[in-house]
């Protein structure tokens, strides 16, 4: 072989030896992306999922509905017209009769009191 012909061939093997280098990298990069984007598309789907959810529940709180029920439960209000009655628990339970408060009340001194509370 000439050295021309050994040049050329040393110069067709380097080009050789770039070019699956860089296609092997190009590769291997293309497959890293791929599994970032179905990560992602993975939390996007979660995300849309908890984004539907909210919206529900914001609908369900804006009811009117909802707005009634908790002024009820949480506030004791009622409509108009309406009289509220609580229930102390110990009502509510069966068999057991809720405590009658004494007439007369023993009143004590300021003193006693004090003494009661510390000793």
């Amino acid at each position: 072989m000439r050295p021309l012909e050994v040049w050329l061939y040393g110069a067709g093997l380097v080009l050789s030896f770039v070019a699956i280098v860089s296609l092997t990298r190009s590769i291997v990069v293309t497959i890293a992306k791929r599994k970032i984007v179905e990560e992602r598309k993975a939390v996007q789907q979660e995300v849309q999922k908890k984004n539907e959810e909210l919206v529900k529940q914001s609908a369900l709180v804006e009811s009117e509905y909802f707005v009634e029920r908790e002024a009820r439960e949480k506030l004791g209000l009622g409509r108009e017209g309406e009289s509220v009655v609580l229930l102390s628990p110990s009502a509510t339970e069966p068999g057991i009769a809720a405590p009658v408060p004494e007439a007369v009340q023993e009143t004590k001194s300021n003193f006693r009191l004090w003494w009661e509370l510390f000793f």
